[in-house]
Protein backbone atom coordinates (compact mmCIF):
# COMPACT_ATOMS: atom_id res chain seq x y z
CA UNK A 1 0.00 0.00 0.00
CA UNK A 2 0.99 3.67 -0.75
CA UNK A 3 2.63 4.81 2.29
CA UNK A 4 0.76 8.37 1.71
CA UNK A 5 -2.54 6.35 1.41
CA UNK A 6 -1.62 4.32 4.74
CA UNK A 7 -0.86 6.79 6.98
CA UNK A 8 -3.91 8.76 5.80
CA UNK A 9 -6.43 6.09 6.82
CA UNK A 10 -4.89 6.04 10.15
CA UNK A 11 -6.34 10.02 10.27
CA UNK A 12 -9.80 9.11 11.84
CA UNK A 13 -10.01 10.93 15.01
CA UNK A 14 -12.29 13.75 13.45
CA UNK A 15 -14.54 11.62 11.63
CA UNK A 16 -18.04 10.77 12.97
CA UNK A 17 -18.12 7.55 12.13
CA UNK A 18 -15.80 4.73 11.21
CA UNK A 19 -14.43 4.18 8.34
CA UNK A 20 -15.48 1.03 6.33
CA UNK A 21 -13.76 -2.58 7.58
CA UNK A 22 -12.89 -3.16 3.44
CA UNK A 23 -10.88 -2.14 1.49
CA UNK A 24 -10.66 0.99 -0.35
CA UNK A 25 -11.87 1.06 -3.78
CA UNK A 26 -10.96 4.63 -5.70
CA UNK A 27 -7.89 7.47 -5.09
CA UNK A 28 -8.57 10.78 -5.76
CA UNK A 29 -7.33 14.20 -5.31
CA UNK A 30 -9.71 17.17 -4.81
CA UNK A 31 -7.58 20.13 -5.16
CA UNK A 32 -8.25 24.37 -5.63
CA UNK A 33 -12.00 23.84 -4.33
CA UNK A 34 -13.81 27.24 -3.63
CA UNK A 35 -16.99 26.69 -1.92
CA UNK A 36 -19.53 29.05 -2.02
CA UNK A 37 -22.56 28.01 0.74
CA UNK A 38 -26.27 29.62 1.16
CA UNK A 39 -29.28 29.48 3.77
CA UNK A 40 -32.16 28.27 1.60
CA UNK A 41 -35.69 27.81 1.68
CA UNK A 42 -36.63 24.43 2.88
CA UNK A 43 -39.72 23.54 0.76
CA UNK A 44 -37.98 24.84 -2.59
CA UNK A 45 -35.02 22.00 -1.56
CA UNK A 46 -37.27 19.70 -0.19
CA UNK A 47 -38.92 19.67 -3.93
CA UNK A 48 -35.46 18.54 -5.44
CA UNK A 49 -34.19 15.91 -2.67
CA UNK A 50 -36.13 12.46 -2.99
CA UNK A 51 -38.43 11.83 -0.33
CA UNK A 52 -36.30 8.82 0.96
CA UNK A 53 -33.91 10.94 2.01
CA UNK A 54 -33.83 13.08 5.24
CA UNK A 55 -32.92 16.98 5.04
CA UNK A 56 -29.86 17.80 7.52
CA UNK A 57 -30.37 21.22 9.36
CA UNK A 58 -28.42 23.18 11.51
CA UNK A 59 -29.91 25.16 13.80
CA UNK A 60 -33.02 24.75 11.88
CA UNK A 61 -31.93 25.74 8.93
CA UNK A 62 -31.20 24.17 5.60
CA UNK A 63 -28.56 25.12 3.46
CA UNK A 64 -26.71 24.34 -0.64
CA UNK A 65 -23.16 25.19 -1.72
CA UNK A 66 -22.01 25.54 -5.11
CA UNK A 67 -18.33 23.55 -4.88
CA UNK A 68 -15.60 24.68 -7.96
CA UNK A 69 -12.40 22.27 -7.58
CA UNK A 70 -10.34 20.19 -9.91
CA UNK A 71 -10.68 16.50 -9.92
CA UNK A 72 -6.87 14.76 -10.15
CA UNK A 73 -5.66 11.67 -10.22
CA UNK A 74 -8.95 9.76 -9.90
CA UNK A 75 -8.13 5.92 -10.25
CA UNK A 76 -9.59 2.64 -9.32
CA UNK A 77 -7.36 0.60 -6.49
CA UNK A 78 -4.13 -0.89 -7.88
CA UNK A 79 -4.75 1.04 -11.73
CA UNK A 80 -2.95 3.84 -12.54
CA UNK A 81 -4.22 7.25 -12.88
CA UNK A 82 -4.59 8.04 -16.96
CA UNK A 83 -5.25 11.96 -16.84
CA UNK A 84 -7.19 12.30 -20.58
CA UNK A 85 -9.52 10.49 -17.91
CA UNK A 86 -8.60 10.93 -14.04
CA UNK A 87 -7.75 14.95 -14.18
CA UNK A 88 -10.69 17.69 -14.50
CA UNK A 89 -12.50 20.57 -13.65
CA UNK A 90 -15.50 19.98 -11.56
CA UNK A 91 -18.73 21.80 -10.32
CA UNK A 92 -21.48 20.61 -7.87
CA UNK A 93 -24.37 21.96 -6.74
CA UNK A 94 -25.35 20.04 -3.39
CA UNK A 95 -27.14 20.38 -0.39
CA UNK A 96 -26.80 18.08 3.43
CA UNK A 97 -28.79 14.95 3.84
CA UNK A 98 -28.35 12.24 6.91
CA UNK A 99 -29.45 8.53 7.17
CA UNK A 100 -29.49 6.79 10.87
CA UNK A 101 -27.59 9.73 12.16
CA UNK A 102 -24.69 9.45 9.19
CA UNK A 103 -24.51 12.81 7.84
CA UNK A 104 -23.65 13.29 4.16
CA UNK A 105 -24.17 15.08 0.78
CA UNK A 106 -26.60 14.98 -2.11
CA UNK A 107 -25.52 16.38 -5.53
CA UNK A 108 -28.65 18.22 -7.47
CA UNK A 109 -26.55 18.92 -10.18
CA UNK A 110 -22.84 17.76 -11.30
CA UNK A 111 -20.67 19.36 -14.32
CA UNK A 112 -17.53 18.09 -15.83
CA UNK A 113 -15.33 19.92 -18.13
CA UNK A 114 -14.26 16.68 -19.92
CA UNK A 115 -16.56 14.65 -22.34
CA UNK A 116 -15.23 11.58 -21.62
CA UNK A 117 -14.50 12.19 -17.84
CA UNK A 118 -17.75 13.13 -17.60
CA UNK A 119 -19.04 9.43 -19.33
CA UNK A 120 -16.85 7.21 -17.53
CA UNK A 121 -17.60 8.98 -13.74
CA UNK A 122 -21.29 9.00 -14.39
CA UNK A 123 -20.76 5.19 -15.56
CA UNK A 124 -19.28 4.17 -12.36
CA UNK A 125 -21.18 6.22 -10.24
CA UNK A 126 -24.55 6.68 -11.27
CA UNK A 127 -24.05 10.80 -10.21
CA UNK A 128 -25.91 13.18 -12.95
CA UNK A 129 -22.52 14.12 -14.72
CA UNK A 130 -23.52 16.72 -17.43
CA UNK A 131 -20.53 18.42 -20.00
CA UNK A 132 -20.17 22.04 -19.07
CA UNK A 133 -17.30 24.55 -20.84
CA UNK A 134 -15.01 25.69 -17.97
CA UNK A 135 -11.43 27.25 -17.56
CA UNK A 136 -10.57 27.42 -13.84
CA UNK A 137 -7.57 29.87 -13.72
CA UNK A 138 -5.88 31.20 -10.08
CA UNK A 139 -8.53 33.01 -8.83
CA UNK A 140 -10.90 33.04 -12.11
CA UNK A 141 -13.22 29.88 -12.01
CA UNK A 142 -15.66 30.30 -15.67
CA UNK A 143 -18.12 27.92 -16.70
CA UNK A 144 -20.96 27.67 -19.30
CA UNK A 145 -23.52 25.31 -19.87
CA UNK A 146 -26.06 26.28 -22.68
CA UNK A 147 -28.40 23.37 -23.18
CA UNK A 148 -29.00 23.39 -19.74
CA UNK A 149 -28.57 27.03 -18.84
CA UNK A 150 -26.06 26.57 -15.83
CA UNK A 151 -23.59 29.42 -15.89
CA UNK A 152 -21.22 31.15 -13.86
CA UNK A 153 -17.83 33.78 -13.67
CA UNK A 154 -16.58 34.39 -10.39
CA UNK A 155 -12.95 36.20 -9.35
CA UNK A 156 -12.04 35.85 -6.17
CA UNK A 157 -8.66 36.61 -3.46
CA UNK A 158 -7.62 36.39 -0.61
CA UNK A 159 -6.91 33.20 0.96
CA UNK A 160 -5.73 33.77 4.93
CA UNK A 161 -5.73 30.36 6.32
CA UNK A 162 -8.63 29.49 9.15
CA UNK A 163 -7.00 27.84 12.02
CA UNK A 164 -10.03 27.30 14.08
CA UNK A 165 -13.16 26.75 11.76
CA UNK A 166 -16.86 27.66 13.07
CA UNK A 167 -18.81 24.77 13.63
CA UNK A 168 -21.12 25.36 10.53
CA UNK A 169 -17.94 25.76 8.19
CA UNK A 170 -16.90 21.86 9.53
CA UNK A 171 -20.96 21.11 9.44
CA UNK A 172 -20.56 22.11 5.94
CA UNK A 173 -17.16 20.40 4.79
CA UNK A 174 -16.64 17.31 6.53
CA UNK A 175 -18.88 15.38 4.88
CA UNK A 176 -18.00 11.68 4.20
CA UNK A 177 -20.35 10.10 2.66
CA UNK A 178 -22.92 10.51 -0.73
CA UNK A 179 -26.34 9.74 -0.69
CA UNK A 180 -28.84 9.12 -3.85
CA UNK A 181 -31.81 6.93 -4.77
CA UNK A 182 -31.77 4.31 -7.09
CA UNK A 183 -35.31 2.59 -8.28
CA UNK A 184 -36.47 3.93 -4.87
CA UNK A 185 -33.83 2.59 -3.38
CA UNK A 186 -30.79 4.49 -1.07
CA UNK A 187 -27.70 4.09 -1.91
CA UNK A 188 -24.34 5.23 -0.29
CA UNK A 189 -20.32 6.05 -1.20
CA UNK A 190 -18.24 6.68 1.32
CA UNK A 191 -15.15 8.79 1.53
CA UNK A 192 -11.93 9.66 3.33
CA UNK A 193 -10.18 12.54 3.38
CA UNK A 194 -8.15 14.56 6.22
CA UNK A 195 -9.73 17.50 7.59
CA UNK A 196 -10.34 19.87 5.22
CA UNK A 197 -7.49 23.22 5.37
CA UNK A 198 -10.14 25.91 5.04
CA UNK A 199 -8.91 29.57 4.04
CA UNK A 200 -11.01 32.88 4.16
CA UNK A 201 -11.60 34.53 0.74
CA UNK A 202 -13.36 36.79 -0.25
CA UNK A 203 -15.71 36.98 -3.84
CA UNK A 204 -14.44 40.46 -6.14
CA UNK A 205 -17.53 38.80 -8.72
CA UNK A 206 -19.73 36.31 -8.55
CA UNK A 207 -22.10 35.99 -11.61
CA UNK A 208 -23.84 32.82 -12.27
CA UNK A 209 -27.11 31.32 -12.74
CA UNK A 210 -28.21 28.19 -10.92
CA UNK A 211 -31.76 27.68 -9.55
CA UNK A 212 -33.15 25.73 -6.15
CA UNK A 213 -36.72 25.30 -7.60
CA UNK A 214 -37.76 29.26 -7.46
CA UNK A 215 -35.02 30.47 -5.72
CA UNK A 216 -32.31 32.05 -8.00
CA UNK A 217 -28.87 32.34 -6.15
CA UNK A 218 -27.18 34.73 -7.95
CA UNK A 219 -30.24 36.65 -6.32
CA UNK A 220 -28.86 36.24 -2.78
CA UNK A 221 -25.25 36.54 -1.19
CA UNK A 222 -23.87 33.82 0.11
CA UNK A 223 -23.90 33.28 3.25
CA UNK A 224 -20.21 31.89 3.98
CA UNK A 225 -17.20 30.93 1.20
CA UNK A 226 -14.25 28.98 2.08
CA UNK A 227 -11.45 27.74 -0.41
CA UNK A 228 -8.77 24.94 0.20
CA UNK A 229 -5.88 24.18 -1.62
CA UNK A 230 -7.35 20.44 -1.37
CA UNK A 231 -7.35 16.91 0.40
CA UNK A 232 -6.20 13.45 -0.34
CA UNK A 233 -9.21 10.83 -0.65
CA UNK A 234 -9.68 7.44 -0.49
CA UNK A 235 -13.15 5.86 -1.30
CA UNK A 236 -15.50 3.31 -1.12
CA UNK A 237 -17.56 1.75 -3.92
CA UNK A 238 -21.84 1.92 -3.95
CA UNK A 239 -23.28 0.15 -1.00
CA UNK A 240 -27.49 -0.04 -1.21
CA UNK A 241 -28.86 0.49 2.14
CA UNK A 242 -31.36 -1.73 3.42
CA UNK A 243 -33.38 0.98 5.68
Amino acid sequence: MNSAIKELLTHTAHRKFPIPKRKWDYYLEWLNALFIHWKINYDELRKLVPKELEIDLMNGESWVSLVLFDMKNIRPRGIPPLAAVSDFHEINLRTYVTHNGIPGVYFISMEGHKALSVFVTKLLTGFPYIKSDMQFQKGHYNSVNVRNNLKLDIEFEGRQAIEAPLEIAKWLTERYSVYDVKKGKKVRFIVHHKPWPLQQVKLINAQMHYRIGEVELNEHVPDLVHYSDGVKVVAWGKETLKD
